[in-house]
């Protein structure tokens, strides 16, 4: 019997405001003495008191002799004098009332305060090598939420702050930016770090016209590509008007020259406000063509991802330009496990929540278990990214349901693979054989493993 292989069910006081940058999470610490076990409990017996205090002060105008002797007169007069006097005794026992309730706050210490979330947003990209703020942010969390300001600051006030056992996501979100989710607890952000959040640019892409080939095959690549790139809301594609105008300068540039310039490919597409470029070429590769493209960032000059295929005719590259786009966003891809904090104490079943930005349309995401001291990994039923990027699995199994002797460890780790490895995967999952070998498949660029958290099971 396989560690993790067996079948199982398948599988989201308010002090002064720091102005020091960074994610703050605090409660202004106040020394307190022990209130009374009840406040109703403290007014009842102070009400007692009262009452007692005026019937000896009634009854001090009269003799005990008067008490006991003519008991129906004393009592006549007495009430007499009451009415007479209970508006006077009505206000005193309301002022008393107010003082009870001001000393007993005073020494509960107060209205429990707000909790406070503080920090700044700034952008990931530096000009003249210092950050720039992100002004109108949204930041999130659950029903509350507040705006990064002219300094990339904020302020988040809540009634209350999450328990140390629930997990929340702490969400910032911003049209020009990639969304980016965070723990509510996240040790980055604690009172004592000093690092700003930073989030990245979304992509505006352009998609050059790809060397080689017939007009019809660059061009079926490059719609293809604009197509399956903009899928995810983190890339855009230029305004029609600008990527013509662009277009239309690099044609004019490569019948100058013959072949294309990147140095000029940059500077053009800076100019016309793009920030990334897909550059490609169609070749004659054996029996047939391959398909060869890159990411370029425009502001970098780096090259942020490759990917190449080769296919038997003409007639494949719609097909062939999609899978390949497919590929650049698999390097670009970041799944995060939020839930639980590594390292993690579970049973055999654990629940596991994150964020996933950058996902390639036909991969797919899994979570997959590796024993320690074992190689072979076993993964688990497919993870479904919701639209915001947001995903749950929510029945990962560590082993099978028997209790181990000792504590195990595991790791387990988010992947995705391309449509190839995913039947694999599906047919492994059939047949629940010993493990499979993905670290192999990385090196052919049809899997990525991208997070991973440790967890002991007992």
């Amino acid at each position: 019997m396989p560690l993790a292989g067996s079948k199982a069910p398948a599988c989201s006081s308010l002090p002064s405001v720091s102005c020091r940058p960074g994610l703050r999470i605090f409660q202004a610490a106040q020394a307190r003495i022990a209130p009374p076990t009840s406040f109703m409990n403290f007014f009842w017996f102070t009400l007692m008191a009262v009452f007692a205090a005026m019937l000896v002060a009634f009854a001090s105008s009269a003799t005990a002799r008067d008490i006991l002797t003519q008991p129906a007169a004393f009592l006549l007069e007495w009430l007499s004098n009451f009415v007479e006097e209970l508006s006077a005794a009505l206000t005193s026992l309301l002022l008393l009332a107010l003082t009870a309730l001001c000393f007993w706050l005073a020494l509960k210490g107060g209205p429990d305060p707000p909790f406070v979330l503080t920090g700044r947003v700034v952008s990931e990209e530096r000009v003249d090598s210092k950050p720039t703020p992100v002004v109108g942010a949204s930041v999130r969390l659950e029903q509350y939420e507040a705006r990064t300001q002219d300094d990339g600051s904020f302020v988040l006030v809540m009634n209350e702050m999450p328990e140390e056992s629930t997990y929340q996501t702490l969400t910032i979100t911003h049209p020009d930016y990639v969304t980016s989710c965070f723990r509510h607890d996240d040790p980055h952000f604690s009172a004592r770090s000093a690092e700003a959040i930073e989030l990245s640019p979304k992509m505006r892409i352009m998609v050059a016209d790809f060397d080689g080939g017939g007009a019809a095959d660059f061009e079926a690549c490059r719609r293809n590509i604009e197509s399956r790139l903009t899928l995810r809301d983190q890339i855009e594609l230029l305004a029609q008007k600008e990527k013509e105008a662009l277009l239309e300068e690099l044609r004019i540039n490569q019948l100058q020259r013959g072949i294309y310039d990147e140095k000029t490919l940059v500077k053009i597409g800076l100019l016309h406000g793009a920030t990334h470029g897909v550059l490609g070429s169609i070749k004659k590769h054996d029996e047939g063509l391959l398909i060869e493209c890159k990411l370029i960032s425009f502001r970098t000059r780096e090259i942020n991802a490759t990917a190449e295929v080769s296919i038997s005719s003409s007639d494949d590259v719609a097909l062939a330009s999609a899978y390949v786009a497919d590929r650049l966003l698999s390097q670009l891809c970041r799944i995060k496990i939020l839930s639980p904090k590594s390292p993690a104490r579970s049973g055999s079943v654990i629940d596991l929540r994150g964020y996933s930005t950058f996902r390639p349309k036909d991969w797919t995401v899994w979570i997959s278990v590796l024993p320690a001291g074992i190689s072979q990994h076993f993964p688990q039923e497919k993870v479904t990214p919701l639209s915001d990027g947001k995903w749950n699995a929510p029945s990962v199994h560590l082993g099978d349901s028997q209790s181990p002797a000792q504590a195990a460890t595991f790791d387990v780790y988010a992947v995705i693979t391309d449509p190839e490895k995913t039947r694999e995967i599906e047919s492994y999952l059939k047949s629940r054989s010993s493990g499979l070998d993905l670290v192999s498949w990385v090196k052919t660029q049809q899997c990525q493993i991208l997070d991973s958290i440790r967890v002991t099971r007992f």
